[in-house]
């Protein structure tokens, strides 16, 4: 049996710069972009103590649910004004 070790990656700012860079020990190697984009490893290292993990990705939509429990419901202006409660969250 092989053992298999997932590679841990992160985006971090360090020095004012956003990076990205795959964690080992306690360096963060530093990546031209995430591997997901293409991207592999380049020169340098960062700390991994002077990083400031930042989210993984930056994400290009958000999307929000309404009336998805009954508290919510219950303070609505649209149940208030006497709209029928959804079956399903909006």
């Amino acid at each position: 049996m092989t053992d298999t070790v997932a590679a841990l990656f992160a985006r971090y700012e360090v020095g004012g710069q956003i990076r990205h860079g795959r964690v080992v020990d306690d360096l963060i190697e530093r990546w031209t972009a995430p591997p997901w984009e293409g991207g592999h490893a380049g020169t340098g290292h960062d700390a991994r103590a002077e990083a400031r993990l930042l989210t993984p990705v930056v994400p290009t939509k958000i999307v929000c649910v309404g009336l998805n429990y009954k508290a919510h419901i219950a303070e609505s202006l649209t149940v208030a004004a006497g709209a029928r409660q959804p079956s399903e969250p909006l």
